[in-house]
């Protein structure tokens, strides 16, 4: 794999929408893919899991989901995104950003109207 992939949920407008504005900031060496057009085997992982969870799966194939995938793209990006991303990153701020996801994660089928592409 040449490309870090970052796999998110292409049924989200939010997520659709935040990929687009973080697409044009991060170098070429990361790929956005919606993951209905993916297998989650052939990544080692599950429906589940990329029903749940934004993944970066790297060139050399480490896995990173959620808000700590988040704050990687962030680092990516550079400049003030890479400040916050290291600072979402380290304690107690990853605690905060993980519950931050998760919460937004779970709620969004009740979200619809924000969330979910028509």
């Amino acid at each position: 794999m040449d490309k870090s992939l970052l796999i998110y949920d292409g049924n989200c407008n939010i997520c659709n929408k935040l990929v687009d504005w973080v697409s044009d900031k991060l170098p070429d060496s990361f790929e956005p893919k919606k993951s209905q057009s993916l297998i989650p085997e052939e990544y080692g992982l599950k429906q589940k899991d990329f029903d749940n969870y934004v993944w970066l799966i790297t060139s050399d194939r480490k896995k990173v989901k959620g808000s700590m995938a988040a704050a990687k793209v962030l680092r990516e990006m550079g400049s003030g995104w890479g400040v916050l991303g290291t600072l979402i990153s380290i304690p107690p701020f990853s605690f905060v950003a993980f519950a931050f996801y998760w919460l937004f994660s779970k709620n969004r089928k009740r979200l619809r109207s924000v969330c979910v592409t028509k």
